[in-house]
C-alpha cells in the first residue's frame, strides 16, 4: 500500500497510483526523484522511492531495466531541475546576446550589465554578497595592489570581510561607466538585472531571485567542478581569505600586530541592537493594541517583506499556541518582534523569506543567529524557533529547528600560513638550535621542530602529535604516518585513525632531522613508545605545553595576526596541498599556477606524492582531491575539510576563467575601451582567423585605465619576515604583555601557580626566583591601569628581561632598598624619599630599566 506522498509525487509527474495498466518508463523515474526531493527529507526519498519501486514491480507496471537504464537518460547538466529549467533555457539564451548587447548599454542598464557580469563571469554567486557588492561604491570600494584588485565583501556569521577578485570583464565595465551610477540605488541587485534583461530581451523570463541564481548555479556546472560552484554559491560553505592573508599572500609582507587589533575592534558590532522606526512601531503596536491581529495586519502592508511577515507571526502568537501548547505574554511577542524584526530585515533585504525553501531558510537563520552576539543568541535562537513553528501551520511547510550552540560564537576569518613564513619559523628554530649550549634546551627546540613540520607538512592535531609513537612512523619506500587508537588515547573522530602520506611532502633534510631524533630518542627512551616523551626533569605535559605555547607565540609574530596559533598549520596544509593537487589535474594551464609562491623545489618533491594517489592508466583509481585531503586530514565529512579548512577556492577561478570568458571581436572591444583597433591588435593577437578574441587579451589595458582610478593599498606599518624582530630565546612576554599581567594577576590571588606561571612564560626561570613572588612588586606591576603607566612598566618589565644576569640581581638589589617605601606611582616627578640611599638606588632602576624617563 502506497502512503499518501508517495501517491501525491506520482500524480505529479502524470502517473496514476491506482491504474493497473499505465508504464512506467524511465524519464518518469527521473521527475519522480526530484518530486520527493522537493516534497520531503533527504533520508525519506530513498524509502518513499524504494516503496514506489516495489509496489510498481510487484504490478508489473515497470522493470529493472527502465529503472537502471534512467541514468543514461541526455539531460541538461546538473542542478537543473523541472523548477529552473526553463530560466536556465533563458539564462543560455541570453549568453548568446550579452556580448551584443554590452556594447549598448546606457546609463540606465549599466549598473544591471555590471551585476550580471560579475555574477557570470565574476562567479559571485553568493546572494549575501551581491547584496553586499550592490550597496557599495564601485570606484572607491576597489582596492589595488599593483595589477591585483579586489572588494571586501561581507558574509552574516563572518567576523571579518572576506575578498573577492573581479575579472577582467567586470573591471572593463565599471571602468566604462565610471561616471554615470550611484553606489546605493533604491533598487536591489536582482531588480538591476531583471530590468536589464527585459530592456534587451523582452521576451525572456528569469524568474525571481532564487530561481535565477539556481539557473545561473546550473550554467557554472557546465564550466566548474560541482564543489566549486556549490561552495561559491554559499560562502558559509566554503571561506576564502580574509584581506590581511590576501594582502600577506600579494606581497609577502606581515601587518603589525596592533594595527590588525585596533581593525577587528572597529569592525565589531555593538552589542546592543539598534532598532529601526519600523522595528519601534511594531514593537509599540504590541504594547498599545486591543485587537492586536487586525493591527498588525494593516501594519503588515507598511513594512518591509521581512519584518511583515514576522508581524504575521506576532499575531498568529497572539491567537495560538506554540509547539509545546504555551500561549505568549505581550512580553514575550515584544521579545518575538525585537528580536527578530530588524535582524530579518537585514537578512533578506527587500527579498520575501517565504520566497525560499526550508533548506536556503534554513541557512540563512543559522547564518542570521550566529551573526548575534553571544549574549542574545540564545533568546534569538528560541524566537526563530518560534518562527519556524508559524511558516509549518500557516504556511503549509515542512517543520525545521534551527540549531543552538551555546559554546558557539562568530567565526574568526581563515588563519594560515605562507610558504615562506613556515620557513622563518623553520629557519628561527635552527639558529636557537646551533646557538643552545645546553642539550636539554636544544633536544626541546629539535622537538618543537618535528611538531611543526608534522603540523604543516602533515596536517596533524596537538593531540595526534602528543600520542604519536615512534611505530607510526614508517620511512621506508613510501613514507606515511599512522595515526591510530592506542590504550590511553583515541583520535577525535572515528576517521582520525588514518595514513598520511609525507612522501612528496618532507624534504629530505627533513626526514635526515626526523631519523636523527628517532635514534636520540631510543637511546634516551622513557617508560611509552610516543615519540614526544623523553626523560626529561620536567613532566611530559609540562613539556608539551611549553612546545605548543612556543610555536603558537612565533606563529603569531611571524603572521602578525593574533588569532593565529599552532593550529594554523593544519589550514595551511589543507588549502597549499590542496592548491596543488588541483593544478595538477585542472584545465589546460593550470600547472604553471602558483598562487602561495611554493618553492619550485616543494613543488617538484610534491609529484612523489600526486603520482602515487593520481588516476592510473587502467582506470582502476579515482582521484578526488577535496576527499583525499580529507581523508588524510581525518574528517568525517568532506564538507568539513571545505568549509573551514580550505581558503584557496577563489584562487582556482582564473584558470577556469581563460577557458569560459567572453569573446568579443577586435572592433567590439575597441569600442568598449574607447581605442583604435590597431591598439589592440599590437598588444595581442586574435584567438581566431575571425578576429575573435577573449577578455584576457585586453585586461592589460583594462589594468592600466582603473590604475587611474583606484590608488594603491597602503602598507605603511607591514614588513618583511626578515624585518622582525624574533627573539634570541624562547620567550614572549614583551609580544603579550597584557597575557602576562593576566596571568600575574591569577598568580597573585592564588587561582595559578608558580610552575604554571613559568610553564606560561618560561623566561622567568632565567630571573631572580624570590622577586617572582615579591607581593609589593606584583602590586606595583599589576596595579597600574593608565595607558601611560602600563605602558613605562611594560618597558621596565621587558628591559629587565634583556639584562645580563649579574645586572639583574643588582636591580634585585637595588629594589629590596626602596620596595617598602615606594609610593603609589611611581613615575610621580614629586618624589620624596627617606634616605640618601634610597634615591640613589631609585635613579640607578630609572637608569638602568627605564632611561627615558630619568
Amino acid at each position: 500500500m502506497l502512503s499518501d506522498i508517495a501517491k501525491a509525487a506520482l500524480l505529479a509527474v502524470g502517473v496514476d497510483p491506482d491504474s493497473e495498466s499505465q508504464w512506467v518508463r524511465r524519464q518518469q523515474f527521473t521527475l519522480l526523484i526530484d518530486e520527493l526531493r522537493r516534497r520531503t527529507s533527504g533520508d525519506q526519498v530513498d524509502k518513499i522511492l524504494t516503496e514506489i519501486v516495489e509496489t510498481l514491480v510487484a504490478q508489473g507496471r515497470t522493470s529493472h531495466d527502465e529503472i537502471h537504464r534512467s541514468v543514461s537518460i541526455p539531460r541538461p547538466s546538473a542542478p537543473v531541475t523541472s523548477n529552473n529549467y526553463q530560466f536556465w533555457q533563458a539564462l543560455q539564451q541570453f549568453d548568446r546576446i550579452f556580448s551584443e548587447r554590452l556594447i549598448n548599454s546606457d546609463s540606465k542598464t549599466a549598473r544591471g550589465i555590471i551585476l550580471y557580469s560579475a555574477i557570470r563571469y565574476g562567479r559571485l554567486l553568493d546572494p549575501d554578497l551581491i547584496r553586499d557588492f550592490n550597496q557599495q561604491h564601485w570606484i572607491s570600494s576597489l582596492r589595488r595592489l599593483k595589477n591585483d584588485f579586489w572588494f571586501r565583501l561581507s558574509k552574516p556569521r563572518h567576523e571579518i570581510d572576506m575578498v573577492w577578485q573581479p575579472d577582467s570583464l567586470t573591471l572593463l565595465l565599471i571602468w566604462r561607466h565610471r561616471d554615470v551610477f550611484e553606489p546605493k540605488n533604491a533598487a536591489s541587485w536582482f531588480q538591476q538585472i531583471k530590468k536589464m534583461v527585459r530592456q534587451f530581451s523582452p521576451e525572456l523570463e528569469i524568474g525571481n531571485q532564487h530561481q535565477f541564481l539556481s539557473a545561473m548555479l546550473a550554467l557554472q556546472h557546465q564550466e566548474l567542478p560541482a564543489f566549486m560552484a556549490h561552495a561559491l554559491a554559499n560562502r558559509a560553505r566554503n571561506r576564502g581569505l580574509s584581506e590581511i592573508g590576501h594582502v600577506r599572500r600579494l606581497t609577502h609582507l606581515i601587518p603589525s600586530m596592533t594595527a590588525i587589533v585596533e581593525q577587528q575592534a572597529n569592525e565589531q558590532q555593538s552589542r546592543k541592537q539598534q532598532h529601526s522606526p519600523d522595528a519601534k512601531t511594531l514593537a509599540s503596536t504590541i504594547d498599545s493594541s486591543n485587537d492586536l491581529q487586525v493591527q498588525l495586519k494593516n501594519l503588515a502592508q507598511q513594512l518591509p517583506p521581512p519584518m511583515a511577515i514576522v508581524a504575521q507571526c506576532i499575531g498568529f502568537f497572539s491567537q495560538n499556541p506554540t509547539a509545546f501548547g504555551q500561549n505568549l505574554k505581550p512580553a514575550s511577542l515584544k521579545r518575538l518582534a525585537n528580536d527578530l524584526s530588524d535582524r530579518m530585515t537585514k537578512e533578506f533585504g527587500d527579498q520575501n523569506p517565504l520566497d525560499l525553501d526550508n533548506d536556503d531558510l534554513q541557512i540563512r537563520f543559522e547564518a542570521l543567529l550566529y551573526r548575534c552576539s553571544p549574549r542574545s543568541r540564545e533568546n534569538v535562537a528560541k524566537n526563530l524557533n518560534y518562527f519556524c513553528w508559524f511558516l509549518h501551520q500557516r504556511c503549509s511547510r515542512e517543520l525545521f529547528q534551527v540549531a543552538f550552540d551555546r559554546d558557539g560564537h562568530n567565526e574568526h576569518h581563515p588563519v594560515m600560513l605562507m610558504p615562506w613564513e613556515f620557513q622563518a619559523i623553520l629557519d628561527w628554530l635552527d639558529r636557537l638550535i646551533s646557538a643552545e649550549t645546553s642539550n636539554p634546551n636544544k633536544r626541546f627546540l629539535e622537538a618543537a621542530k618535528i611538531c611543526a613540520l608534522l603540523g604543516f607538512r602533515s596536517g596533524l592535531r596537538r593531540g595526534e602529535i602528543e600520542n604519536l609513537r615512534m611505530t607510526g612512523l614508517h620511512l621506508e619506500g613510501f613514507r606515511t604516518v599512522v595515526i591510530s587508537k592506542t590504550d590511553d588515547w583515541q583520535p577525535k573522530t572515528q576517521t582520525g585513525n588514518r595514513v598520511v602520506a609525507m612522501e612528496g611532502r618532507w624534504s629530505n633534510t627533513e626526514f635526515e632531522l626526523l631519523n636523527h631524533w628517532l635514534t636520540w630518542r631510543q637511546d634516551h627512551a622513557s617508560n611509552t613508545d610516543g615519540l614526544m616523551h623523553w626523560n626529561s626533569r620536567r613532566k611530559v605535559s609540562t613539556l608539551q605545553n611549553r612546545i605548543f605555547e612556543l610555536l603558537s607565540a612565533i606563529i603569531r609574530r611571524v603572521t602578525g595576526d593574533p588569532q593565529s596559533s599552532f593550529h594554523s598549520l593544519r589550514h595551511s596544509f589543507a588549502t597549499i596541498n590542496f592548491q596543488q593537487m588541483m593544478c595538477n589535474i585542472g584545465p589546460e594551464g593550470a600547472a604553471g599556477a602558483n598562487p602561495f609562491s611554493v618553492p619550485p623545489s616543494e613543488i617538484e618533491n610534491f609529484k612523489k606524492y600526486f603520482s602515487r594517489v593520481s588516476p592510473s592508466e587502467n582506470g582502476n583509481r579515482v582521484l578526488n582531491p577535496l576527499h583525499q585531503i580529507s581523508a588524510e586530514l581525518g574528517h568525517v565529512s568532506p564538507k568539513t575539510t571545505l568549509r573551514n579548512y580550505i581558503h584557496s577556492v577563489d584562487l582556482l577561478l582564473p584558470q577556469y576563467r581563460k577557458r569560459t570568458e567572453l569573446q568579443l571581436t577586435t572592433a567590439a572591444w575597441a569600442q568598449l575601451l574607447a581605442v583604435s583597433r590597431q591598439a589592440i591588435q599590437k598588444s595581442n593577437s586574435a584567438s581566431s582567423a575571425d578576429g575573435i578574441r577573449g577578455v584576457s587579451s585586453v585586461e592589460k589595458m583594462v589594468f592600466k585605465r582603473m590604475k587611474k582610478l583606484v590608488p594603491e593599498f597602503d602598507l605603511a606599518g607591514w614588513q618583511t619576515i626578515e624585518a622582525v624582530q624574533l627573539p634570541d630565546r624562547p620567550g614572549f612576554i614583551r609580544e603579550n604583555f597584557d597575557g602576562f599581567v593576566d596571568e600575574l594577576r591569577k598568580f597573585q590571588a592564588g587561582d595559578q601557580s608558580l610552575g604554571r606561571l613559568i610553564m606560561i612564560f618560561p623566561e622567568i626561570s632565567s630571573i631572580p626566583r624570590q622577586i617572582v613572588s615579591d607581593p609589593l612588586l606584583l602590586d606595583l606591576i599589576c596595579g597600574h591601569w593608565q595607558k601611560d603607566d602600563k605602558e613605562r612598566i611594560q618597558k621596565m618589565v621587558v628591559n629587565f628581561f634583556n639584562l645580563m644576569p649579574s645586572t639583574q640581581k643588582i636591580c634585585v638589589y637595588r629594589w629590596e632598598i626602596i620596595r617598602q617605601d615606594s609610593p603609589e606611582k611611581l613615575f610621580s616627578k614629586e618624589i620624596s624619599w627617606g634616605s640618601i640611599r634610597q634615591q640613589k638606588a631609585f635613579r640607578f632602576l630609572m637608569k638602568t630599566l627605564s632611561p627615558e624617563t630619568e
